[in-house]
């Protein structure tokens, strides 16, 4: 689960990590899915995130939208 990324961390009291996505394009057609949804988006993201020029498509009907915080 967690489509084209899945970024965490066990450490969730003092969390350390960040994701850093610029210029990229994700395409969340063929996620994981759980009938017919997929489950977290193109991104599952439990770390600092920062996202630059960059696009995400997501046809799909899904429970995380394009992306998915915890």
């Amino acid at each position: 689960m967690g489509g084209a990324i899945h970024a965490g961390h066990t450490n969730t009291s003092s969390p350390i990590g960040e994701l850093k996505i610029v210029n990229s394009q994700f395409d969340n057609n063929n996620a994981y899915a759980e009938g017919g949804q997929s489950l977290d988006g193109a991104i599952n993201c439990h770390i600092d995130l920062t996202i630059i020029n960059s696009t995400f498509k997501n046809s799909n009907t899904d429970k995380g939208g394009a992306i998915h915080f915890d």
